[in-house]
C-alpha cells in the first residue's frame, strides 16, 4: 500500500498531475482511490464547485494521473438594507457576486491511496 498527498495548481479547466508510485507496484495492476484533503480560493472568491478523478493508469510504468477542477466566484460585500416580503426591512451585510467572474483558479490538495 501507498499512501500520499500532492498539490495540485488550479489554471485551467482540467488540471492534471502525474505521480509515480513505488518500485512494489510495476508491472502490477493497482486499485487507487483519492479524496479532497483541502482547497484554497483566490482572494474574495467563493467555493462554487470542485471535483478530483483518478485519470489513466500507466501499469508498465507505474504511474497514476490525477485530475482536478475548483470553481469559483468573485464576490463583494455590501452594507444595505433589503426588503423581506411586504414591507419589512433586513439590513446587514451581504455578498454580491460578479455574474461573469468564474474562474478556475487556487488549488486543490489530494491524498490518494494505492493498493495492489
Amino acid at each position: 500500500m501507498h499512501v500520499g498527498e500532492i498539490r495540485v495548481d488550479i489554471v485551467e479547466v482540467v488540471n492534471e498531475v502525474v505521480i509515480t508510485l513505488p518500485n512494489e507496484f510495476m508491472g502490477k495492476e493497482f486499485n487507487a482511490f483519492a479524496s479532497i484533503a483541502r482547497f484554497s480560493l483566490p482572494p474574495d472568491y467563493i467555493f462554487r464547485d470542485v471535483q478530483i478523478y483518478i485519470g489513466q493508469k500507466d501499469y508498465v510504468n507505474n504511474r497514476l494521473r490525477l485530475n482536478a477542477s475548483l470553481w469559483s466566484r468573485k464576490v463583494n460585500t455590501h452594507l444595505g438594507s433589503i426588503r423581506s416580503g411586504g414591507t419589512e426591512w433586513i439590513s446587514g451585510f451581504w455578498l454580491e457576486s460578479e455574474l461573469i467572474s468564474f474562474t478556475n483558479a487556487g488549488y486543490v490538495v489530494i491524498q490518494y491511496i494505492v493498493t495492489v
